[in-house]
């Protein structure tokens, strides 16, 4: 009788004992008898942490493709309202060159009675400011602007803020501020800023 009730307690003691590295610890035995449960768990963080770098990925880069249409022909300037030029950029197969010529990039917004159009023009000069052309003028894409940030009414009351790179500036259009970024691609960048 003894000898029963002294296997019984040994097996119970055998339930709470969980070897660790060498080191016994006591748990509770629900989770002794799953032998998957630190596998588990390490499953999980791993699957927590990639989970927060795609969530943070998104709330970080979550810049939307606006397309540019070419408008080189087109005469805008009767309705301009806004122009801004940025800083010269210099290539690098330029500088080596005694007189170097870089590119530029100009903002302009038009407005036709209320509504307003954005338009990104690009230029080359020389380094000391000579010998200045227009390449192209590009029209931003609105439909793309108010499919991919939700914007409700009109078109207007469009500010320019500030630039921030020579391929970059930043726009308040409907009490919020954008960042249009990649100004010298077809395809432009737009990202909601949090201020």
């Amino acid at each position: 009788m003894d000898l029963a009730l002294n296997k019984k307690r040994k097996s119970k003691t055998k339930r709470f004992g969980y070897f660790y590295d060498g080191k016994q610890t006591l748990v509770c035995p629900r989770t002794v008898h799953s032998s998957t449960v630190r596998c588990n768990l390490t499953k999980m963080k791993k699957t927590i942490i990639i989970l927060f770098a795609i969530i943070n990925s998104c709330v970080l880069y979550s810049q939307s493709e606006i397309r540019t249409s070419d408008t080189s022909e087109k005469n805008i300037y009767n309705w301009i309202t806004t122009i801004s030029k940025g800083k010269l950029f210099i290539p690098e197969n330029q500088k080596t060159k005694e007189f170097p010529i870089g590119e530029f990039y100009r903002l302009i917004i038009t407005t036709s009675e209320i509504y307003n159009s954005i338009y990104i023009e690009k230029g080359i000069e020389s380094e000391n400011g000579g010998g200045t052309k227009i390449v192209w003028k590009r029209l931003v894409n609105e439909d793309d602007l108010y499919s991919n940030f939700s914007l409700k009414g009109e078109f207007s009351d469009i500010k320019f803020i500030k630039w921030n790179t020579w391929n970059s500036f930043v726009l308040r259009m409907h009490e919020k501020n954008y960042l249009f970024n990649q100004i010298d691609k077809t395809e432009i960048k737009v990202e909601e800023l949090n201020k």
